[in-house]
């Protein structure tokens, strides 16, 4: 049995509970009329309160992400998500577990996010509303796409026809003509959401750039052969361990899961058992045979930097997607619109006649109370919550007076 355990639910609800305990009736003015006494002015006040929070109310969902890491890594996180029909696909975000909101894409299904790891459990939520109709959230990213290129902060691609004929990476091209053959010879596409860009061949081969990081996700859905030419001013190659490139023909044939060329920077060809082989021919040959999927991964230093992305894409974080939870609270949206409204359709909706003044979060609704009549009043709690889950508890203050 667990002892003196208190979840964030518990004690707001205790707030909640305490508030409205300690609800105090206060005059303004005059004396109430002899006719109404405390319980019945309260539960007038109260049942007003009720009425405008109900109408104001509304849920915010939140799934809880556990992303499983082998690693600590700056890394690229895709996972899928099918909404129901009332979602609101425009109210979709991601926030970490301290709920601050990370920049996010929500495409095919697929949730995209850039972040920060650890080695462990890490805690993610997707956030969502219902039935509504609210602002897309736009982000900034430094990918960029043309017809045939894809530029990020980092990386700077050329496809054509045939594969990539050019990755300058900072300032330096790292391809010789005719750059990387992936064996197709069709017209590419070119989709982009803000933080990956896709390029797609008819053939099944795809290849994916993200915002903010130096790989190239290479995926077939079906064995092919390419090459990848690379220029001669790489001296050093890792396969396992450390060598020199000679002066000509095959330096090395097997399967491995990374191959890494270097000097001052390197590039890394990085899967899972790949059957690859280095020649020293013209310029610097790489040949993948009957492969489906690889990464290209561009670096400064030595193969040192290449060794976690390769532990990384063997043993691919684990992401699970949890029940919903939903929280439900006073919307600022509908809160604004409502102060928009005129007076007498909010005694229709609300009051039924009886005159009233309103404030709540900023927003005032209704005249102020008159003088020379009886006035009573009351605070009522209650709690904002904003799209992103966020809630702040707060009251709702109360003058009521015949007209």
């Amino acid at each position: 049995m667990r002892k003196g355990y208190f979840s964030l639910d518990m004690v707001v609800g205790f707030v909640i509970f305490m508030l409205v305990f300690i609800t105090a009736i206060y005059y303004i003015g005059y004396i109430l009329r002899p006719e109404l006494n405390s319980n019945q002015i309260n539960n007038a006040g109260a049942d007003f309160a009720r009425l405008i929070e109900n109408n104001l109310s509304w849920e915010v969902y939140l799934v809880p992400i556990v992303l499983t890491s082998q690693n600590t890594t700056q890394t690229v996180i895709e996972t899928t998500f099918y909404p129901d029909d009332d979602i609101d696909l425009n109210s979709i975000v991601v926030e970490d577990e301290n709920q601050t909101e990370i920049n996010s894409s929500f495409v095919n299904n697929t949730i995209i996010f850039n972040t920060k790891i650890i080695k462990g459990q890490n805690n993610f939520y997707l956030i969502y509303t219902k039935d509504t109709n609210l602002e897309k959230r736009i982000y900034s990213t430094n990918l960029t796409q043309t017809a045939n290129n894809i530029t990020n902060s980092i990386i700077n691609t050329t496809f054509i026809s045939t594969g990539i004929s050019q990755i300058n990476f900072k300032g330096t091209d790292f391809l010789e003509t005719p750059g990387i053959n992936l064996t197709t010879s069709t017209i590419l596409t070119i989709t982009s959401v803000p933080h990956r860009s896709k390029v797609t061949y008819p053939l099944g081969i795809t290849a994916k750039i993200y915002s903010n990081s130096s790989k190239i996700i290479i995926e077939s859905n079906h064995t092919f052969s390419p090459t990848i030419y690379l220029p001669k001013s790489f001296s050093n190659y890792y396969n396992g361990t450390q060598n020199t490139i000679t002066t000509s023909g095959l330096q090395f044939t097997g399967t491995i899961d990374l191959l890494d060329l270097y000097s001052t920077e390197g590039i890394a060809i990085i899967g899972n058992n790949l059957n690859i082989s280095l020649y020293n021919n013209t310029y610097l040959e790489v040949t993948l045979t009957d492969v489906t999927n690889f990464e290209i991964y561009l670096h400064n230093g030595d193969y040192t930097n290449a060794l976690l992305e390769r532990d990384t894409y063997l043993t691919p974080q684990t992401t699970l997607l949890l029940i919903p939870e939903s929280k439900t609270g006073v919307s600022i949206d509908s809160l604004s619109i409502l102060n928009q409204t005129s007076y007498q359709d909010l005694k229709i909706k609300f009051s039924k006649g009886t005159e009233f003044h309103v404030e709540i979060d900023n927003y005032t609704l209704g005249p102020d109370a008159p003088l020379d009549t009886d006035v009573f009043g009351m605070k009522y709690p209650v709690s904002i919550l904003d799209r992103f889950a966020k809630t702040n508890i707060t009251t709702i203050d109360i003058l009521l007076w015949s007209d």
